[in-house]
C-alpha cells in the first residue's frame, strides 16, 4: 500500500468578527502547505460561534479553502449547535435543522465515508445524538452502511465528542466532556 499522510485539526474557532485564533490557523496553513498531506480532517468547531453567526461559517470555509489538498470536515458544538447531555440541563445552542443547513451551506455533509488506501474514513455529526431529530436516525443508518462497507479493513472513527465516558450501558445517552 502506498502511504497516506493525514492531518486532523480540530477547534480552530475562526472567526472575520473575533479573530483570536487566525494567527494559529495561519501557522498551520503555512506549515501544511509547505508539504501538503493526502487529506486534512477537522473534527470540529471549525468555526468560534456558528450556531448564531453564520459568517463565522463562511470565514472558517474560507480559511480551509487555503489548504492545498483536500479537506473533510465534520460539526462540532461551535458549528451547528449542541445535543442534550444532561436531562436537566438543555443545550444553550441546541442543534436545529436550520443550523444544519447553515454548517452545510459551507462545509457540504455533516456526514461522510472515504478510502485511503487500506482503511475507511468516516465522519459523523456528534451533536446529533440524543437529539431525536429525524438526522439522528439517518445518521445510526449511515454509519451501520458505513462499517458494513468497510469489510475487513481498519477504520477511522471521526467524530467531535466521545459517545459515551467508560460505556455503552452509561445512563446519559449522549456524552459531553470527559
Amino acid at each position: 500500500m502506498a502511504a497516506f499522510r493525514l492531518v486532523q485539526v480540530s477547534d480552530t474557532h475562526l472567526s472575520r468578527e473575533k479573530p483570536y485564533f487566525v494567527e494559529n490557523w495561519d501557522a498551520v496553513v503555512t506549515h501544511l502547505n509547505a508539504a501538503p498531506p493526502d487529506l486534512v480532517v477537522n473534527s470540529g468547531d471549525i468555526a468560534l460561534n456558528g450556531p448564531e453567526v453564520e459568517d463565522d461559517l463562511a470565514f472558517a470555509a474560507e480559511q480551509h479553502a487555503r489548504l492545498d489538498c483536500p479537506v473533510r470536515a465534520i460539526p462540532g458544538n461551535h458549528d451547528s449547535g449542541d445535543n442534550p447531555s444532561h436531562p436537566d440541563r438543555p443545550p444553550k445552542q441546541p442543534v436545529t435543522e436550520a443550523r444544519r443547513e447553515a454548517y452545510r451551506r459551507h462545509f457540504g455533509d455533516e456526514r461522510w465515508a472515504a478510502d485511503a488506501g487500506d482503511w475507511r474514513l468516516i465522519g459523523i455529526n456528534a451533536q446529533l445524538f440524543g437529539t431525536g431529530l429525524d438526522a439522528e436516525a439517518t445518521q445510526w443508518t449511515f454509519l451501520a452502511d458505513a462499517l458494513a462497507d468497510a469489510g475487513a479493513r481498519p477504520v477511522a472513527l471521526f467524530l467531535h465528542k466521545p459517545l459515551m465516558k467508560d460505556d455503552p450501558g452509561e445512563a446519559i445517552a449522549a456524552a459531553h466532556r470527559y
